[in-house]
């Protein structure tokens, strides 16, 4: 439902398959690398009503961010990029 509220998701997305991947997030064209067994978590904000996309192709993981949403991704802890 879209009544202006904000929602958040927080996942975390590990490279398990015993090689690298990359973690592409999209629209905003970010390209994160992750050594095998590497984890990050991303955490989208945004407009009530929608949610994120995954997409998984051999080496990669694309997320797609939804209209208005924003989006940070950590390792480790640290945050490693924003668009807020």
């Amino acid at each position: 439902m879209k009544d202006g509220s904000v929602q958040t998701v927080k996942m975390r997305i590990t490279s398990d398959q015993g090689s690298d991947v990359v973690l592409i997030v999209e629209p905003w064209g970010m390209e994160f690398p992750m050594d095998k067994e590497e984890s990050l978590e991303v955490v989208f904000s945004g407009p009530s009503g929608d949610c994120p996309e995954f997409r998984v192709a051999t080496g990669r993981v694309e997320l797609f961010g939804w209209t208005g949403s924003t989006v940070s991704v950590y390792r480790g802890g640290e945050c490693i990029y924003t668009t807020e």
